[in-house]
């Protein structure tokens, strides 16, 4: 269900008036195909404009990040394999507010963004704080093998060159999904 909602969130983000949650993909293991699934999901909407970045650790990191996703006009990014406990105020108030204040990089004038990213993260066994954990759903990758990474058969080898050929196709049916659902009176 996860990977569902971040494949469709993009297509209803400027429906939504309020925040949205990060999207975690974890694993046991790397390798697992966590950073491939996401990419892949906001890839059908937002094409090469997906961003996967790392993050370390530290909160001022996760805002100057945060800041320059809002700034640079990202439609959608991935922290890549975050690590450890995470516990980022930045990234709690990101998740859970629709405008962003922060200073401009080497600057003394503030700067008022509008938060509409979709937000995603990857991680191998990584635990969140209670606050940031409750602003997250989680998406479970457990491959059920030691080196996943060394998987092959896949129906589409090149999962990402698949999508780039076959992207209008793809946004195409989410969106007669999406048109479905708004004329149903949007249940929810």
């Amino acid at each position: 269900a996860t990977a569902w909602a971040l494949l469709f969130l993009p297509f209803v983000r400027p429906l939504i008036s309020g925040p949205t949650p990060l999207h975690l993909f974890e694993a046991p293991s790397p390798g697992s195909g966590k950073t491939l699934l996401a990419t892949v999901l906001l890839r059908v909407s937002c094409g090469h404009r997906v961003h996967v970045r790392p993050v370390d650790g530290n909160d001022e990191e996760w805002r100057k990040r945060i800041t320059s996703a809002i700034l640079g006009g990202m439609e959608a990014i991935v922290f890549d394999n975050v690590k450890g406990t995470v516990n980022s105020g930045a990234l709690e108030a990101a998740l859970t507010s629709t405008m962003w204040t922060d200073r401009r990089l080497g600057q003394s004038q503030d700067l008022d963004l509008e938060i509409t990213q979709c937000w995603a993260a990857t991680a191998n066994n990584a635990t969140f704080s209670p606050d940031l954990a409750r602003r997250t759903v989680r998406c479970r990758l457990d491959p059920g093998m030691e080196d996943p990474a060394q998987r092959d058969g896949f129906r589409h080898p090149n999962l990402l060159a698949y999508v780039d050929a076959n992207r209008r196709m793809l946004s195409e049916n989410v969106w007669l999904i999406v048109r479905a659902w708004i004329e149903a009176g949007a249940p929810g």
